[in-house]
């Protein structure tokens, strides 16, 4: 398998995963509305955020997944057309760390989209809705998203420490770079 294959079926999993995030969320709001006569329509409308929001993401992934792929490879100088890629323990950690990343980064800037939505509505009107918690949940969601971040650009990084530190615990030799 050409390694640039395997980053874009990473991406697409994404993608997909995205997906099932939006139809988690409209799910939810379908719940909110049949389980709760009095279900605030600020929560419903932040559910439909959010739903939108992984559902715009979870296009434009799967849209360009190609062009994704090529700046994420494009440090890379094995990234030949004829290169291939054998599917062993550290390619398969690589592009785990970034599926994780990529899939972590995006849902934690919807939800803190969602969460700056709290902030636009609690300021239109402060009496019906109240949130002490919200400038936290912006922070945690930005760390969120820096983690997602650091998980992309770090695989290659967390690849080798991996390999080099718990290979042997694996009962593997750590292969060389």
């Amino acid at each position: 398998m050409k390694k640039s294959d395997l980053i874009h079926v990473t991406v697409l999993i994404a993608a997909i995963l995205l997906g099932y995030s939006a139809l988690e969320c409209l799910l939810g709001t379908l719940s909110m509305l049949t389980r709760r006569a009095n279900a605030s329509a600020d929560a419903i409308e932040y559910q439909l955020v959010l739903a939108t929001l992984f559902a715009l993401a979870s296009g434009l992934l799967i849209r360009y997944s190609r062009q994704l792929t090529g700046v994420l490879l494009k440090d890379e100088p094995a990234n030949v057309e004829g290169s291939r890629w054998e599917l062993d323990r550290r390619n398969i950690l690589f592009v785990l760390f970034i599926g994780l990343g990529l899939y972590i980064c995006i849902q934690a800037i919807a939800y803190c989209a969602g969460d700056f939505f709290d902030v636009f509505s609690n300021q239109i009107n402060p009496d019906v809705y109240k949130r002490v918690t919200i400038r936290n949940g912006v922070l945690i969601q930005f760390l969120r998203a820096l983690m997602g971040f650091l998980l992309i650009y770090g695989a290659p990084n967390l690849t080798n420490l991996i390999e080099r530190t718990i290979a042997h615990k694996l009962h593997g030799a750590p292969q060389s770079s």
